[in-house]
């Protein structure tokens, strides 16, 4: 199915809307163009809602660059909107931005790439992080035990606990936990908030 204009309106503000749908490929670029001579000359703007093209080739290409002379000429700029699936890798890998003009710096795919791959580092590093704190934090809640005669499951309530009052990561709770058996008590405000859930379990 070749790309058809589907809605053609003049929006409040005197910008006309085309919203397309199907494919840009040879030989379709000249008459989904032909489109832009309808827009009157006093628009304000010239929106293309590319929401409903599904598939775009090189031919594409040619179409952005017919959009971009027809700002050139008119002085009306046209904005793209709703890229997807493949006619936004188009634009990525020409390295061109959402509106079709060359970028300058990242693409919006790239930017959520970058994003992405920053989320995923983050994950790792809290996997790591949990992985080397977890003995110690073991190893807290078997000190919490013995010195509280309590179960595991309450000791990790209470470091739990301590750690959210004293608004420190748990794993700093442990080791000073962990270091107050041979050594000082922990510092505040890791040893009011402990204190306080020591209290709180012996009470109930």
């Amino acid at each position: 199915m070749s790309v058809g204009i589907v809605v053609d309106e003049r929006r409040g503000d005197g910008g006309v809307l085309f919203t397309l749908r199907g494919e840009i490929v040879h030989g379709t670029v000249e008459p989904l163009t032909g489109v832009l001579t309808r827009v009157p000359a006093d628009a304000g703007s010239v929106t293309l809602d590319m929401a409903g093209v599904t598939y775009m080739d090189s031919a594409g290409l040619a179409f952005l660059r017919a959009v971009d002379d027809f700002q050139r000429r008119t002085g009306i700029p046209v904005r793209t909107v709703h890229w997807s699936g493949r006619p936004r890798r188009v634009l990525e890998f020409t390295a061109l931005d959402d509106d079709g003009a060359p970028a300058p710096g990242p693409s919006a795919a790239a930017r959520e790439r970058e994003e992405l791959a920053r989320q995923l580092e983050e994950e790792v590093e809290q996997l790591r992080q949990a992985l080397v704190s977890r003995p110690l934090i073991d190893r807290a809640t078997g000190v919490l035990m013995a010195a509280e005669v309590c179960t595991a499951e309450e000791a990790w309530g209470i470091l739990r606990e301590t750690s959210q009052r004293a608004n420190v990561k748990l794993r700093l709770v442990a080791r000073a936990v962990v270091r107050s058996v041979d050594g000082p008590p922990p510092e505040e405000p890791v040893l009011s908030a402990l204190r306080f859930a020591l209290l709180r379990h012996r009470r109930t």
